[in-house]
């Protein structure tokens, strides 16, 4: 890519080839995933212009915007659990979304309105339900 003059492309595909590496090759220390995150997380947030209005919507500088903000807050997220472990070490599998998005899933369920999301009014109740499935899904006794 670099020798065709697709220099910006091929800088993404790197930020992003090494974002890819610190989630998935064993044996790298934590703080090299750290590292490894950062240039991806800096190219996310240099295309963000705070000051204009309106907010972007749906896409960010042509990211969509739910992408480009889960990126961001896995790699905020991972980046804080490292400072936060004693030994600078942590399994990265153990770190996850998987019990928000199961979370939604359940109040996604309940929706009447075929609309596959819950209304401001309807997220105590559905939240009530949620959780009772969930401590009946954990009984022992059950």
């Amino acid at each position: 890519m670099v020798k065709s003059g697709n220099i910006e492309e091929a800088s993404l595909c790197k930020d992003v080839r090494d974002c890819w590496r610190a989630e998935d090759e064993p044996g790298i220390p934590a703080a090299d995933r750290v590292h490894l995150r950062m240039p991806l997380r800096r190219r996310l947030l240099s295309r963000l212009d705070v000051g204009t209005f309106p907010p972007p919507g749906v896409y960010v500088r042509g990211w969509p915007s739910q992408f480009w903000e889960t990126i961001l807050a896995n790699i905020d997220a991972k980046t804080q659990l490292y400072s936060l472990v004693r030994q600078k070490s942590y399994n990265t599998r153990a770190f996850s979304s998987l019990v928000g998005e199961t979370f939604f899933l359940e109040l996604t369920l309940y929706d009447r309105r075929g609309h596959g999301t819950v209304s401001a009014s309807e997220f105590q109740s559905f939240t009530g339900t949620a959780i009772e499935k969930l401590h009946m899904r954990f009984d022992k006794e059950r």
